[in-house]
């Protein structure tokens, strides 16, 4: 694993794209509930001009790509909800705090009816378009979607206003679904259950940092290098000197910084499977 080890990140903010030399921190924090993540990035040293540009831009766009050599993949998309330069010892720090998809929660509302015999999940589509955002994998987990106690369908019809998030959540609330957002796309998954099959081994060998500690009721906390494999709904499988099993991750907290060594991912999961 030792493209592990070969760091490789860019930032852009609106129309500028910041890379090496430059130096870099970042804490991104993502989640499985329905609520925006959320990134704080420090720029070191950012040329005045460049610093000014940004933080006349409102709420410019971000998108950072952290990882491991050629064309890392992007760990953070979102846009800026402040932007400012300060002087912090010998260095001038540009401090970037972004939200992924936080119009959604903040402005899309709506004001919908369909008739009798209305799909549920053409109504939970609509939801999902409503919120601005990509669809990510709502086709498919929307298929044939059924309410508990009624049905794939609305027999009288129905009506939903109000904020979209609400009644999306609602919605899939009585489907026994979930959702959260991904890389600026939404992510829909059964109650309990992870996004996709496949796990993310950790070990020693594959990035595990430390020994991962298990509350009494199973819940992991563990740290590894920084892996953009690992998300919020997706499965890993530890395997260490003392923890075993699989849990699917509900809180990653990506760290990292140019300036030290500190490139890693701090994750906590419910478990999947028994915990030895």
């Amino acid at each position: 694993m030792a493209e592990l080890y070969q760091r490789t990140w860019s930032l852009t903010v609106h129309d500028l794209r910041i890379d090496a030399p430059v130096d870099l921190g970042f804490s991104v924090e993502k989640s499985i509930a329905s609520e925006p993540n959320k990134a704080q990035i420090k720029v070191f040293n950012l040329p005045k001009s460049e610093a000014l540009r940004l933080s006349e831009v409102r709420r410019p766009a971000i998108q950072l790509r952290a990882g491991y050599g050629d064309g890392p993949p992007v760990l953070f998309l979102g846009k800026a909800s402040r932007v400012v330069t300060e002087r912090e010892g010998p260095d001038f720090v540009t401090t970037i705090e972004a939200e992924d998809a936080g119009d959604a929660w903040s402005l899309s509302r709506v004001s919908l009816s369909y008739p009798p015999g209305t799909s549920v999940s053409v109504v939970a589509l609509d939801l999902v378009d409503a919120l601005g955002i990509g669809r990510g994998n709502a086709v498919a987990a929307l298929r044939g979607v059924s309410l508990v106690g009624q049905g794939s369908t609305y027999p009288q019809g129905t009506a939903v206003s109000g904020r979209a998030v609400d009644a999306l959540t609602g919605l899939l609330r009585g489907a026994r679904l979930r959702w959260s957002v991904r890389d600026g796309a939404i992510q829909i998954h059964p109650r309990g259950r992870p996004v996709q099959a496949d796990s993310v081994l950790l070990t020693g060998t594959t990035g595990l940092q430390a020994e991962p500690s298990v509350t009494p009721k199973g819940i992991v906390s563990a740290k590894s290098l920084l892996n953009p494999d690992i998300w919020p709904g997706r499965q890993v499988r530890i395997q260490s000197e003392l923890v075993s099993g699989v849990w699917r991750v509900d809180r990653a907290v990506y760290t990292g910084d140019t300036r030290s060594e500190e490139w890693s991912v701090q994750i906590e999961g419910q478990p999947l499977l028994p915990v030895s």
